[in-house]
């Protein structure tokens, strides 16, 4: 959940905020922490939305005309066997 994400990001930054040893994970270290919770709870699919650099809506949201930004849901299938069908929708 959105919850156990948040919570292991404080984690680590309250661990490593002053430390000077430097940790082994690239960032942006999303990915990794998602899959670290995804393993251990065994999740099998990610659900989330994605919010892309969009030049006009962008401008739109700057001059108040909108206050919705652009977004997709993104799923991050972790196991393609839980997948009944395929269909795509317009």
């Amino acid at each position: 959940t959105f919850q156990e994400y948040i919570k292991l990001v404080e984690t680590l930054h309250k661990r490593y905020q002053y430390s000077s040893s430097v940790l082994n994970i690239k960032e942006p270290f999303d990915c990794n922490l998602i899959n670290c919770i995804c393993e251990e709870a065994g999740y099998l699919l990610v659900k989330g939305p994605y919010s892309p650099n969009h030049n006009l809506g962008n401008k739109l949201l700057e001059q108040k005309y909108t206050r919705i930004q652009k977004t997709h849901i993104q799923l991050c299938i972790r196991d393609q066997s839980i997948i009944k069908k395929r269909e795509v929708y317009y």
